[in-house]
C-alpha cells in the first residue's frame, strides 16, 4: 500500500533542507519552528488516521493509475462517491484538527491539472498530460502532500499586476541569486 505513515512524512520533511526565512531569520529545520509546526503535525493526522480503521475508508481509495490504495489526498476523483467522500473526510478532519489540514487544495490542483493537460493536449498535440499522469503516479506512490498557492490579493483587480499602484499586491520574483529567487508580494488565502 503507497501509505506513509507519521513517521515517514516527518522523515521526509527532515529529509528536505530547505532554504527558509520566518521573519527574516534563516531556519534550518522549518517543520520544527514555532510558526509552522503545528501546521505539520495536523498535515501529519492525516497520515496517521489513514492507517486508523475506522477512518481508513474516508481517508484512502483505491487508484486505478497504480493499482494500489492511495490517500485520498492524491486519489484522481472518478464518480459520484468520490465527490461525496471527499467531503465526509473533509468533514471528519475538521472536526478531528480543529485546524486547516492544507491538503485539500492540492487535490483540487490534482483534479484540475489532470483534467486541463489532458484537454490541451487534445488541441494542441501536446504531451502534457502524458507528464502530469507519470508525476501524479510518483505522488500517489510516495504518498506526498500536495498543496497549492491559491491567489495573489490582486489589488486593481481591473490592473495587470504590472500597471498596480503598489507593485507588491502581487507575489513577484525581485532578485535571482545563485541560491534561488527572492520574492516580494502579498499571497492571500492560505489558511492553516
Amino acid at each position: 500500500m503507497a501509505l506513509k505513515t507519521v513517521e515517514q512524512y516527518y522523515q521526509t520533511l527532515r529529509a528536505m533542507h530547505p532554504t527558509a526565512y520566518i521573519l527574516g531569520e534563516r531556519v534550518k529545520s522549518p517543520s520544527e519552528h514555532p510558526l509552522i509546526k503545528r501546521h505539520c503535525a495536523v498535515i501529519a493526522q492525516t497520515y496517521a488516521m489513514a492507517q486508523e480503521p475506522e477512518y481508513k475508508d474516508l481517508l484512502t481509495g483505491e487508484s486505478k493509475l497504480i493499482g494500489d490504495k492511495v490517500s485520498r489526498f492524491t486519489k484522481l476523483y472518478e464518480s459520484k462517491d468520490d465527490l461525496m467522500t471527499k467531503v465526509k473526510m473533509m468533514r471528519l478532519l475538521s472536526n478531528k484538527t480543529g485546524s486547516c489540514y492544507v491538503r485539500c487544495t492540492g487535490l483540487d490542483m490534482i483534479n484540475a491539472g489532470f483534467i486541463v493537460t489532458y484537454d490541451t493536449d487534445k488541441k494542441y498535440g501536446t504531451h502534457y498530460h502524458e507528464n502530469f499522469v507519470n508525476y501524479l503516479k510518483y505522488i500517489q506512490k510516495n504518498d506526498i502532500a500536495v498543496h497549492s498557492g491559491v491567489t495573489d490579493v490582486k489589488g486593481d483587480r481591473a490592473l495587470s499586476p504590472s500597471k498596480q499602484s503598489d507593485p507588491d499586491m502581487y507575489v513577484h520574483v525581485v532578485d535571482r541569486t545563485e541560491d534561488g529567487i527572492i520574492v516580494r508580494g502579498c499571497k492571500a488565502h492560505q489558511t492553516g
